[in-house]
């Protein structure tokens, strides 16, 4: 668990407020926004998440295990 680790969590908090601010200086008021550049706009938070903590904690790794062991096979046969 990379994010328990208090510095991978600052980095991750740094990088995210950094985006965070980019996507605010480009918007208007949300009081504004039409119901359509709400979605845009959520859409933006999403991704802006999804890629900062892939960036930033590296993509998942699964570890795929065996659905039955060898000795459940050997007994089924």
């Amino acid at each position: 668990m990379r994010f328990k680790d208090q510095s991978v969590m600052e980095e991750f908090i740094i990088v995210l407020a950094n985006r965070y601010d980019a996507l605010y200086n480009e918007s208007d008021d949300e009081e504004e926004m039409e119901p359509d550049m709400r979605s845009v706009k959520w859409s933006k938070i999403k991704e802006m998440y999804s890629s900062t903590c892939e960036e930033v904690l590296g993509k998942a790794k699964r570890e795929r295990k065996a659905w039955m062991s060898e000795d459940t096979w050997k007994d089924a046969s």
